[in-house]
């Protein structure tokens, strides 16, 4: 019998609905960080220079600029955190090279605190990290390299990468020593069992109309509960953000808001990915249910195989005939 395969792609229709959800998110961060600026500056204003600090940091993570970052840094130095302060010197450096304000504040600063510090040089190979120094968030955004300074002492640190996090690494250093490490990202999470790769056939004979029904259902009740979930996961982090506004301004909330909104992207993705599913099943399937009178030789019988197709959002199906 010859064999042919059939691949249909969900990705337009997957790229248009994540583009129309990450419209508004863009727009949301962007109000966010106009609060959170404003909160910071009313903090500045009652010399609270550490919440002020915290809330400079969260509108750079929210919508990334010189402004908020150098404010983060001015505020640091205010409340007495010479190696927060150095640290955001180091990223104004890397990321305003141009931006004369941002350099001239970043090597002022530096060349006050840095003799009184450890210097920490990460490296997180060929994937992104942020670095977690004794259970705190050293540096807010993931990078391949990274500069940031600690107090003299013995300290804990270890890499956080999109499959986990590493191993802790122990350092103990002087006053202006300088700290050299190397991490790399943790294995992959195996998706399946080891075996043969999941499909599920489906037997028809090769003069009905389409598949049942009941594929068709089954892919709109998973798209309907991933839907659910994305927008309980959304409450989730808003909620957090919330939190972190207006009771604790640790790091640890701040990690769980971060943790929940990507953990909602996530979900956005996935919940694109069944719709488009969802979609071509309702196409093939045979709604009436009622297939044509078969020959006299009682007909052959299709074997149709549907599995992952190339991608993340794709469905692959393998028909014989």
């Amino acid at each position: 019998m010859a064999t042919s395969r059939i691949r249909l792609l969900g990705a337009s229709a997957a790229l248009s609905f994540v583009l129309g959800m990450s419209l508004p998110a863009a727009a949301q961060d962007t109000a966010a960080a106009a609060r959170a600026f404003q909160t910071a500056q009313k903090a500045e204003l009652g010399e609270d220079y550490s919440r002020a600090a915290e809330f400079y940091e969260l509108a750079d993570s929210l919508v990334p600029s010189p402004e908020a970052l150098r404010s983060a840094l001015r505020s640091r130095v205010k409340a007495g955190q010479p190696a927060l302060a150095a640290g955001h010197a180091e990223v104004l450096l890397k990321r305003y090279p141009t931006d004369d304000t941002s350099r001239q504040l970043a090597e002022s600063t530096l060349e006050q605190v840095e003799a009184n510090l450890v210097s920490v040089k990460v490296s997180c190979g060929a994937t992104p990290c942020r670095v977690l120094a004794d259970e705190q968030a050293a540096t807010l955004e993931k990078s391949n390299e990274h500069v940031f300074y600690l107090e003299p002492g013995r300290h804990s640190l270890k890499a956080e990468y999109p499959n986990g996090t590493t191993e802790p690494r122990a350092i103990d250093k002087p006053a202006g020593a300088v700290a050299n490490l190397s991490f790399k990202s943790p294995p992959p999470p195996k998706a399946k069992p080891e075996g043969e790769p999941s499909t599920v056939t489906v037997v028809v004979d090769e003069d009905m109309d389409g598949i049942s029904p009941w594929f068709f259902g089954v892919g709109l009740v998973a798209t309907v509960g991933m839907g659910i979930g994305t927008v309980v996961s959304g409450l989730q982090a808003n909620e957090a953000g919330d939190d972190f506004d207006s009771l604790g301004r640790t790091r640890e909330l701040y990690d769980d808001a971060n943790r929940l909104e990507v953990q909602t992207n996530a979900f956005i993705g996935v919940t694109a990915g069944l719709g488009a599913t969802t979609v071509v099943l309702a196409i093939l399937t045979d709604w009436d249910g009622t297939p044509e009178p078969q020959s006299d030789d009682g007909g052959d019988t299709s074997s149709w195989h549907l599995g992952p197709g190339p991608g993340d959002l794709g469905l692959s199906m393998e028909a014989h005939f």
